[in-house]
């Protein structure tokens, strides 16, 4: 606690961004006087509102200013607008992962459904934007076929939100080419809080050209079963779920496409990591997890994504594991970016906390000159 009412809500940000929060800290800064609104507004920015929602109703801890615009109704009015949604979109993936299931196709689910699922284990406190799903390359035509027959279909979403339109031929090849997705699927709903259903389908783990090699095949190979509703599936294993958080957090990270949206300012990345490390603690090798990014090329993602997690939780990685992953790395690689878009890669100015919690909506980057 500093005295500093917008230092200090930051803190609380990172206390209540936390399934198990220390609730006595959470009230201690709360007493000393913390700047409300920021902490809407930063909660709102790193996708974490509905969970920093959950720990002020359950402490009890929530204390309006006279006239800030971060009331209560505010954070609960975004716990229950996940958690119909997220309900929706579990139910809808219910159905494709039937329809699926029933043309003989392997998929694993990834990211949001299974963490808030079986991680967060509230589908209140995760929100999640679409349901995604990791095919191998060689079934990824059938899987849209699959998905076309229950009525999605690729383009863009027109602005209001109601229109699906056809993607430009460039377009396409770009998502095809450049990516490591096929083109987003989309289907209108009636429901006011979905909309639209969304199903991405990663090809890979890892951009084209970043250097890594993730093996779908064998993620898929490895893949256990996990129950998402009254549906039994596929979810990659610890270590294969831990490469790919890193491998996304690093993505979105390091590359200019995604610092331009901020996408390097989302502090649910690395919530998701730390509660799959939490929860996998007695079944994560971490020696299978490094020799395996060793062999797929994805060391520098790993150790980049976990020492990001250290500094910004300490405690939630094993120093041994995470000294051994940055042998030969140059302590500087923490910082730096663009190393996929330009030929020379750029170092940030600021510290890692610093770029995180940075309020501008812009950022004064250079725009890549490849083609991601």
């Amino acid at each position: 606690m500093t005295g500093d009412p917008r230092a200090d809500a930051i803190t609380l940000l990172l206390t209540l961004t936390d399934t198990r929060p220390d609730v006595e800290r959470a009230e201690a800064l709360i007493r000393g006087g913390i700047d409300w609104d920021l902490l809407l507004a930063q909660a709102t920015r790193h996708r974490v509102l509905p969970l920093v929602a959950r720990n002020l109703r359950a402490g009890n801890l929530f204390t309006p200013s006279a006239y800030g615009y971060a009331t209560m109704d505010v954070y609960l009015g975004a716990y229950e607008y996940h958690r119909h949604r997220n309900e929706a979109l579990r139910d809808e993936f219910s159905t494709v992962a039937g329809a699926l299931d029933r043309a003989g196709l392997s998929f694993a689910l990834r990211k949001g459904l299974l963490l808030a699922t079986r991680y967060y284990r509230d589908l209140g406190v995760r929100p999640m934007m679409d349901i995604d799903l990791l095919v191998d390359r060689e079934s990824g035509a059938a899987v849209v076929d699959v998905l076309a027959g229950l009525g999605y279909s690729t383009g863009k979403v027109s602005d209001n939100g109601r229109v699906i339109h056809p993607l430009p031929r460039d377009e396409e090849l770009f998502w095809r080419l450049h990516t490591n997705v096929l083109p987003p699927l989309f289907r209108l709903t009636g429901d006011s809080t979905v909309r639209i259903y969304n199903v991405d389908l990663s090809r890979e783990l890892s951009l084209p050209g970043s250097g890594m090699q993730i093996s779908t095949r064998e993620v898929l190979s490895r893949a256990r079963t996990v129950t998402i509703g009254t549906v039994d599936t596929l979810a990659a294993g610890p270590e294969d779920l831990v490469l790919d958080l890193c491998a996304h957090t690093f993505k979105e990270s390091t590359t200019l496409r995604y610092l331009h949206r901020l996408k390097h300012q989302r502090l649910i990345q690395y919530s998701d990591l730390r509660e799959v490390l939490r929860a996998e603690s007695n079944t994560l090798s971490w020696d299978a997890l490094i020799r395996r990014a060793q062999g797929y090329r994805a060391t520098a993602a790993l150790y980049f994504t976990l020492s990001h997690l250290e500094a910004m939780w300490p405690g939630s990685v094993p120093a041994a594991p995470l000294a051994e992953l940055g042998v030969g790395l140059d302590p500087s690689f923490l910082d730096r970016f663009g190393a996929l878009d330009l030929d020379e890669p750029m170092t940030w100015d600021t510290d890692f906390r610093t770029r995180m919690f940075d309020q501008r909506s812009e950022l004064p980057l250079p725009r890549g000159a490849s083609a991601v």
